[in-house]
C-alpha cells in the first residue's frame, strides 16, 4: 500500500525549489525564550512541509568521567534504541510508520536530538520524544551492539593515520586540559559503561540551558507549544550541571612530533591558535584562512605547493573553532622523499606571504566565493535548523544570516592584510607527520603512547 506522506517527503526532497532560500540569505530567526530558560529560535516557511528541529543540550563528551569517556556517545546511540513500553524494534516501527526522523549526538560540547516530521504528525512526534527523553530503555541487546559498533568505529581509526595525527595533535596543543580527552571516547571507557551510568547521563538533560533551533511549515504558536510540551518531561535544572568552561589559548610552541607509519605517501597536519567566532576581527580572519589555504588552486599553499612544485594533489587551511578553543590548522600528504622538503617550502611561503600585499581581486573573489558557498549550504529546513542550532552554539544573533554579508563587504584589503599577519606570523604551534621516516628536529613517538 502507498505510504502519500513518504512520497510527499520524497518528492520535496528532490523537488528543485529556486526561490525558495535564493535571496542571498535575507532571513532571520525569531528568538524567544521559554520561562523555564529554554531559548528557541523559530524561522517558518511554506515552502516545504517538513519541519526540522535540533534541541541540544550543554552536555558533551567533556562531561564524561574519566574512568567512561564515550559516555555521551554511547547514550547518544542507545536513547533513540527504545522507550517507556516500546523496545527498540517497536520505537523503530513507529518512527518509520510515520516517517519521523529521531536520532541523538553528542560532541565536544553538546548532546542534540534531531527530529525531522511533518507538521501534522506534531502529536506523536511530541509523545515519543518525551518518552526518549524521560524513560529511555537501555535494553541490553541494543547497548552491546552499540557499544560494539563505537568501539569497531574506534579501532578502524586506530588504524588510520590521520586519525593518529588528529589525536596526536589535540594532545599535545590541549596537554592535560579536559579537550584532550577524544570526544568519541576509548575502547576502555565505551566497555566501562553500565546502564546506571546511562541513566545518570539522562539526569543531566534539563530545560535551563537548552536551546532549540526549528525550521519549516509550522506556525510561531505551534513551535512554542510543541517545545514546552516536549520539554516538560525534564526538570527545569540539571541535577547534575556541567561546569563552565574557560577558553583554552595554547601556550606550546614548535612541537615537532612524528609518528612511524608504513605508508606510501606522509601525511603532514600544522596546528597553532586561531581565532573565535564573537571576535570583531573573525570575518577578516575567515577570508584570510581561505586565500591563504582554502581557495582550491587559487589559494597561496595550494599553489606553492602542487602547482609550483608538484608536491601534493591536495593542500589546505582552515579555522577549526567552537566556544572554549580555536585553532588554525594545515594539512597535506606528500611522497615520503619529499617530506622535507615540503616543510621547508610551507616555512618560505609563510615568510612569502608575510612580506607581500593582497590584492583587491584576492579579496573580491575570495569574498564571492564564500558568500556563494555559505549560501548553498542551506537549501532545506534541516540545514537551516543545523545553521541555527551552530549560531547559537557560537552566541552569534539570529540575525546573522543577514548582517553576514554587510560584514563581508565591509572588508578592506588592509583588514585582510592584518588578518593574515595574525594567522600565520608563528606558522605553527603543533606539526605532527606521519610516515617512513622523521624529518630532521622531529620527535619520534610510539603508537602505543597514543591511547584509542
Amino acid at each position: 500500500m502507498f505510504n502519500i506522506k513518504k512520497i510527499i517527503c520524497i518528492c520535496f526532497v528532490f523537488l528543485n525549489i529556486p526561490n525558495a532560500f535564493s535571496n542571498a540569505f535575507a532571513f532571520e530567526f525569531t528568538p524567544y525564550t521559554t520561562p523555564n530558560h529554554t531559548k528557541i529560535w523559530h524561522y517558518q516557511t511554506n515552502n516545504l512541509p517538513i519541519v526540522s528541529m535540533n534541541i541540544t543540550f550543554p552536555v558533551g563528551s567533556v562531561s564524561d568521567d574519566k574512568n567512561v569517556q564515550g559516555l555521551a556517545r554511547l547514550a547518544a546511540a542507545t536513547m533513540d534504541e527504545g522507550a517507556g513500553d516500546y523496545d527498540s524494534s517497536a520505537f523503530r516501527d513507529i518512527l518509520e510508520k510515520y516517517n519521523i526522523a529521531l536520532s541523538y549526538s553528542a560532541s565536544r560540547q553538546y548532546f542534540t536530538l534531531s527530529l525531522s516530521f511533518m507538521e501534522f504528525d506534531s502529536d506523536i512526534v511530541a509523545d515519543l520524544v518525551k518518552l526518549s527523553l524521560s524513560k529511555p530503555r537501555f535494553d541490553d541487546a541494543p547497548v552491546s551492539l552499540m557499544k560494539q559498533q563505537l568501539i569497531a568505529d574506534i579501532e578502524n581509526a586506530s588504524s588510520n593515520p590521520d586519525a593518529y595525527l588528529s589525536r596526536i595533535a589535540q594532545t599535545y596543543y590541549f596537554k592535560n586540559d579536559i579537550y584532550a580527552r577524544p570526544f568519541d571516547g576509548t575502547i576502555k571507557g565505551i566497555q566501562s559503561v553500565t546502564r546506571k551510568d546511562l541513566q545518570n547521563f539522562t539526569k543531566k538533560l534539563a530545560q535551563k540551558g537548552a536551546f532549540i533551533s526549528i525550521v519549516g511549515d509550522i506556525s510561531t504558536q505551534k513551535a512554542h507549544s510543541l517545545v514546552t510540551n516536549m520539554l516538560s518531561v525534564l526538570p527545569v535544572e540539571s541535577s547534575m550541571p556541567m561546569a563552565d568552561l574557560p577558553r583554552y589559548s595554547a601556550k606550546i610552541q614548535n612541537e615537532k612530533l612524528f609518528l612511524p607509519f608504513s605508508i606510501p605517501q606522509s601525511q603532514i597536519l600544522y596546528q597553532k591558535n586561531g581565532i573565535f567566532r564573537q571576535d570583531k576581527d573573525f570575518m577578516a580572519y575567515s577570508v584570510a584562512s581561505h586565500i591563504f589555504g582554502g581557495g582550491g588552486f587559487s589559494s597561496f599553499l595550494m599553489d606553492e605547493l602542487r602547482e609550483k612544485n608538484g608536491l601534493t594533489y591536495n593542500a589546505g587551511g582552515y579555522l577549526n573553532y567552537d566556544n572554549h578553543a580555536s585553532r588554525f590548522m594545515m594539512s597535506f600528504a606528500v611522497d615520503n622523499k619529499n617530506v622535507q622538503k615540503s616543510l621547508d617550502i610551507t616555512d618560505k611561503l609563510v615568510d612569502t606571504v608575510l612580506k607581500q600585499k593582497i590584492t583587491q581581486k584576492q579579496l573580491d573573489d575570495a569574498r564571492a566565493y564564500l558568500k556563494g558557498y555559505y549560501a548553498l549550504q542551506y537549501n532545506t529546513s534541516e540545514q537551516i535548523a543545523n545553521l541555527g542550532t551552530a549560531l547559537m552554539q557560537d552566541n552569534m544573533p539570529a540575525d546573522y544570516p543577514e548582517k553576514r554579508i554587510a560584514l563581508m563587504d565591509k572588508l578592506t584589503v588592509t583588514d585582510i592584510e592584518n588578518a593574515m599577519k595574525n594567522l600565520i606570523a608563528v606558522p605553527y604551534q603543533v606539526i605532527v607527520v606521519g610516515g617512513q621516516t622523521p624529518p630532521k628536529g622531529f620527535t619520534v613517538l610510539k603508537k602505543q603512547d597514543i591511547k584509542f
